[in-house]
């Protein structure tokens, strides 16, 4: 019996372990997607006060000291003044490597 109740502590303890391992990488997905989501679909964009807060508080998160990867008002104007533009071709490129990695997940 004492066998059994030590097996089932350690299979508890591994099971803490895991799930406290998903808790936290779901948290960094919540953390990231509230940081980056809007850039998912460049093709929706937020009207233009939500999309200065966004690319306001995306520029507070990458910087480090006084210096940041991106400013956030040329985001803003490159997102709302279409530079971002996306080609039909370039979305046909896309689509096809989505199936290609699709496919090869599937492989291995």
């Amino acid at each position: 019996m004492t066998l059994f109740f030590h097996k089932s502590l350690k299979l508890n303890r591994l099971l803490d372990t895991k799930l406290i391992s998903v808790n936290e990488r779901f948290g960094q997905l919540d953390e990231y997607s509230e940081s980056w989501s809007f850039l998912y679909n460049i093709k929706q964009i937020p009207e233009k006060p939500d999309l200065v807060k966004l690319c306001g508080d995306l520029q507070l998160k990458l910087t480090v000291d006084p210096k940041s990867d991106i400013d956030g008002c040329m985001l803003c104007d490159e997102l709302l003044g279409g530079a971002l533009e996306i080609s039909p071709r370039a979305l046909v490129v896309l689509k096809s490597e989505r199936i290609i990695t699709r496919k090869a997940a599937k492989l291995t």
